[in-house]
């Protein structure tokens, strides 16, 4: 009967122990995104006056694709992969965060890493009147 109470309060402070350890991660994502905007935008932010759909257009227009075999039995296989990307549009225009999500691997994740950082400005997007940084997550098919 002894052995069983102290079980469970041995159980009982692992589990308070696992929580607050998971609450203290959740604490410090919530830090890192504390400064950017989750709510509604009065303006969406605009890439070159033009939308999200144009924004991924830029970005597979200007991939320099790595130069790969999938050739079998005198055959070429075009493999199609989707990529998506989390980064953030910042105050002032520009593009920082910027984090693979999921990818295909290797050079081609390298490159659409390297197109991103290269981004032009963004007119950014406004709540309130004010610009204010707004995290996106876009999908590419390559």
């Amino acid at each position: 009967m002894k052995t069983a109470k102290l079980c469970i309060i041995a159980l009982s402070v692992i589990l308070l122990c696992a929580c607050a350890g998971t609450k203290s991660a959740q604490t410090s994502e919530e830090k890192n995104d504390e400064n950017i905007f989750s709510g509604k935008l009065d303006k969406m932010p605009r890439f070159k006056g033009s939308d999200l759909d144009y924004f991924r257009t830029w970005v597979i227009r200007n991939i320099i694709y790595p130069k790969l075999d999938y050739s079998l039995d005198g055959f070429e296989y075009v493999v199609e992969k989707s990529v998506t990307a989390s980064f953030v549009i910042e105050e002032n225009g520009r593009l920082s965060d910027i984090k693979l999500i999921s990818g295909v691997g290797g050079l081609l994740d390298n490159e659409v890493i390297r197109v991103l950082q290269r981004s032009p400005r963004w007119r950014p997007g406004r709540y309130r009147g004010e610009p204010v940084s707004v995290r996106i997550i876009l999908t590419m098919s390559l």
